[in-house]
């Protein structure tokens, strides 16, 4: 989904095993930016800068970026759109 972050618009997907990941999430995972930590426990970790999100935090994508912001921070500082 598409979210707005101060005046950018990111793309964001709520970590979860319940839905199939957007294709950028897809992709991520193909190519080993993002691996399953712990698939049971729902646990998404990223390499670059090396973070672990739980089910429910957000996996967040800027261009070429990745990071992994926690559900809180999410609620309170992004917006989604449409």
């Amino acid at each position: 989904m598409q979210v707005k972050h101060n005046d950018m618009i990111v793309e964001a997907w709520q970590i979860s095993d319940d839905t199939a990941p957007a294709v950028w999430v897809q992709d991520a995972l193909q190519k080993g930016i993002v691996t399953w930590q712990s698939k049971a426990d729902n646990q998404l970790r990223l390499h670059e800068p090396d973070s672990i999100g739980n089910c429910g935090d957000y996996l967040i994508k800027n261009g070429p970026a990745f990071k992994i912001v926690k559900a809180p921070e999410f609620n309170s500082d992004y917006q989604t759109l449409g």
